[in-house]
């Protein structure tokens, strides 16, 4: 595929109405080509980890949202979704540390005991 030569800003903007309007793989496309034309786009880094968790791809997200971490958002938002893409990683300990710096620490709590235990997963669909 050969990048979009537009301005950063039509790029970002076509990139949110394709999220917005749930063409994820084409603002996924999108976001991709702006991260390699500016790389310290922290914000991009986190928009591409909601993207990926929305997917269903919580490693990705995992990948994409503590690389934002590490270069210094820090939101609570950010928070949000790291949690809750370790969570969807069946990594409640994980998860429950993220959801304390989010501030949500009745869940914080609840997850931290859990993460001894074996998680139950149910599959959509499945049935008689």
């Amino acid at each position: 595929m050969q990048p979009d030569l537009k301005p950063v800003g039509t790029l970002e903007r076509r990139a949110d109405q394709f999220f917005c309007s749930g063409y994820l793989s084409e603002a996924g496309i999108a976001y991709s080509q702006i991260l390699e034309r500016e790389p310290g786009r922290l914000d991009i880094r986190a928009r591409m980890g909601r993207l990926a968790l929305f997917e269903n791809n919580p490693e990705q997200a995992i990948l994409h949202l503590t690389g934002a971490l590490n270069n210094g958002l820090r939101t609570q938002s950010l928070w949000d979704a790291l949690a809750n893409a370790y969570l969807a990683n069946g990594e409640p300990g994980s998860a429950a540390l993220c959801y304390e710096r989010a501030g949500r620490i009745g869940l914080a709590g609840t997850l931290a005991v859990m993460a001894d235990r074996e998680l139950c997963r149910i599959e959509v669909g499945a049935g008689p």
